[in-house]
């Protein structure tokens, strides 16, 4: 009864669902001349145009770059410290200074407490 009254007519009901069944409202057109319900679609966020792994890796490229400029100022740093000044975690920075090692562009000499880092490329 109410919805006729709100002019949206008489619902209807799909049986068609084997465990279920939909009830389908209409709405009137006073419903949209109101100002309701234009914004039917969601807009979709836009999708960047260049691929995941550039994105990935221009997001590597800057947290070695700031590991590197971490060590350019403070060869003595350690992996706690350099997780606390970049905000991440002691073992994403175990991750990065050994891949950098590994690729030759950094090397550590000294102990373990009293080392520095050194820069190699």
């Amino acid at each position: 009864m109410e919805l006729k009254e709100n002019g949206n007519g008489q619902a209807s009901f799909d049986f068609s669902l084997i465990t279920a069944f939909r009830v389908v409202e209409n709405v009137s057109q006073k419903y949209f001349e109101e100002g309701f319900g234009g914004e039917t679609a969601q807009e979709k966020p836009r999708k960047d145009p260049r691929k995941a792994q550039e994105i990935l890796d221009e997001i590597l490229d800057e947290i070695l770059d700031e590991i590197l400029d971490e060590i350019k100022n403070f060869p003595q740093v350690t992996r706690k410290d350099l997780a606390k000044r970049l905000n991440r975690t002691e073992d994403s920075i175990r991750y990065y200074l050994r891949r950098m090692v590994k690729e030759g562009v950094i090397k550590h000499e000294g102990s373990t407490k009293a080392g520095k880092w050194i820069i190699l490329k």
